[in-house]
């Protein structure tokens, strides 16, 4: 029975009636987090002081550390297998990332500080940051910003994406939410958050990842996908920065996939040949033999499914007369337009690399961060090519070990077998991307579990248990004095406000259940706002948040609606 105290507590989580969990946890198994809760682990204490944020993932809660006082950002894992195993490839993740590839954290990615396991739920600490991208929007009333802001908040995810790829990750979530200011009121510094659906570039198991309105072509399509679909999402985000609404608001994949190929053209034969879901949304023209999208009717007919587009914000349908109709912001002065002119040309060259239908052609973060519109050189001829990219070479989780890693298309058919995944393609596919093999020609060994590796139910090859535990004796590494979540042979963590200690993660690959439904949100699942953010202070449509007097240079000008729209766009982009 509740004491008087008790039953005066302010509950955060709704429905804060606890039905499981010896009545911890309410009804969508979260933990019921009241306001001044200690929650202990080891010898830390964190005090709930109020709730950023929830998702389908769990809810995201304020916390003090009561030992050190610094203020975090507490991720609380719903109390169910799938999403316990997704956090936990979340924490290998960014402790490989932390403490292998931004040890100094130059690289604009998110700080895990600690994680622990209390009430049966997993709780993972991270720096506390500011509000989201979206968020900025939002508050500059859906108008874009300047394009010295849009190329200041674009280099820095760049930097993030190069480090990304030379360990080897794919994000596989970039959307605005995930894109995180610093603190605004002194500079316009980002990081970007939420690696709960990354995974390894030789481990792409899932074909369902990435928000709707950031999804990859590829991804739709059922290509095989690599660290290209992040780029894909950057190019969305830059987009969106820049005209204040959505690029691809696509209600429907097929929705998105009309969207795209109006917009860029249809991807090349070759691409649809190999890719899984051809079949569902294009068809052979009976007059020319050639692959083309499905009309409306002939998609509902084939998929039986009733098709209801999403809204149209732009009068234009190409992408070059988007960006050039955008309301320009320096009045009549002709030196101001043509300045602002020659700018818009490097952007759309910039988005052109981004958005390029074939993956393989599509710039990497290195060949980006080169391009005129980042570096501030001047765009002279209407093109640019990049140099070829030669990234970092990684050895993902313990090559030091003597490791090997199966290949991307070795995990898919992995995959496949055990009914997580169709491959992409039958006969032609399998003979275009075969077997990976070593440097000198050896096939990957067959996987196998190991969970001594951290207790973490890890899949790899038996190379790397056996490097593990006679270079390292022992399943795991350790950290000295490292407090331990699950016991012995569990992954070390740094007193807690450290960096993660520079240890050898657990390998990349997990076995757990079906991807829960965190994939399936077409659009908004906003991280945590803590309130703390941009001050609001507008002035003829401009947003003052502190950033330096260059930056802030908001478009004044709102994206050129379709006049056929009259529902707004707030809704419609929080579905």
């Amino acid at each position: 029975m509740e004491t008087q105290d008790e039953e005066r507590r302010l509950a955060l989580t709704q429905p804060s009636v606890g039905v499981s969990n010896e009545g911890h946890d309410n009804e969508n198994s979260d933990l019921i987090l009241y306001l001044g809760d200690e929650i202990s682990v080891n010898s830390r204490r964190f005090r709930v002081e109020g709730i950023l944020g929830h998702g389908t993932f769990g809810q995201v809660a304020r916390c003090a550390c009561l030992d050190t006082g610094q203020n975090v950002a507490l991720k609380v894992i719903k109390n169910q297998p799938a999403y316990f195993h997704q956090a936990r490839m979340e924490i290998a993740i960014l402790q490989y990332l932390n403490s292998q590839y931004d040890l100094e954290s130059k690289h604009h990615i998110v700080r895990m500080l600690d994680f622990c396991k209390f009430r049966n739920h997993l709780c993972i600490a991270f720096e506390l940051l500011h509000d989201n991208l979206y968020e900025l929007l939002k508050m500059n009333h859906f108008h874009g910003l300047s394009l010295n802001l849009v190329r200041a908040l674009v280099s820095q995810i760049l930097t993030a994406l190069i480090a990304l790829r030379d360990a080897g990750v794919i994000h596989c979530d970039l959307k605005p939410e995930n894109i995180l200011l610093e603190n605004p009121h002194e500079s316009a510094s980002v990081k970007v958050i939420d690696f709960g659906s990354a995974c390894f570039s030789d481990h792409t198991v899932y074909s369902y990842i990435q928000s709707r309105f950031y999804r990859s072509i590829e991804v739709v399509l059922g290509y095989p996908y690599t660290f290209s679909i992040d780029m894909w999402s950057l190019g969305c985000i830059a987009a969106e920065l820049f005209l204040g609404l959505p690029l691809f608001p696509g209600a429907s994949e097929y929705d998105l996939l009309c969207r795209i190929v109006e917009m860029l053209g249809q991807p090349k034969d070759q691409m649809l040949k190999f890719s899984k879901n051809t079949h569902k949304y294009f068809t052979v023209d009976a007059s020319t033999s050639a692959l083309r999208l499905m009309t409306e009717q002939e998609y509902e007919t084939s998929s039986n499914q009733s098709h209801k587009p999403g809204k149209c914000y732009f009068t234009k349908t190409r992408l070059a007369d988007i960006i050039a109709a955008y309301p320009y912001r320096c009045g009549n002065d002709p030196v101001a337009v043509e300045r602002e002119r020659g700018r818009r040309e490097a952007f759309l060259n910039f988005l052109g690399g981004l958005l390029e239908l074939d993956p393989h052609l599509r710039w990497t973060p290195r060949q980006a961060l080169q391009h005129p519109f980042i570096t501030g050189e001047d765009f002279v001829g209407g093109m640019w090519r990049p140099q070829p990219d030669v990234p970092r070479q990684h050895w993902p989780l313990g090559a030091a070990a003597g490791a090997h890693h199966l290949g991307g298309a070795a995990a898919q058919q992995t995959a496949h077998q055990r009914g997580r995944a169709a491959t992409y393609a039958a006969g032609e596919g399998a003979a275009r991307f075969p077997p990976p093999t070593d440097p000198v020609g050896f096939v990957p060994a067959p996987q196998h579990q190991h969970p001594a590796l951290g207790q973490m139910e890890m899949i790899h090859a038996r190379a790397h248990a056996a490097a593990c535990q006679a270079v390292l004796g022992g399943s795991h590494p350790t950290a000295p004095g490292g407090p331990h979540l699950f016991g012995a042979g569990s992954v070390a963590m740094a007193p807690f406000g450290g960096s993660p200690p520079p240890v050898m993660a657990p390998a990349p690959a997990l076995q757990f259940g079906t991807p829960p439904a965190v994939w399936q949100s077409a659009r908004r699942m906003t991280y945590p706002n803590p309130g703390l953010g941009l001050s609001q202070s507008y002035d003829g449509g401009q947003l003052a948040a502190g950033f330096p007097p260059s930056l802030l240079l908001f478009s004044s000008g709102q994206a050129q609606p379709n006049p056929n729209n009259a529902g707004g766009v707030q809704e419609d982009l929080q579905e």
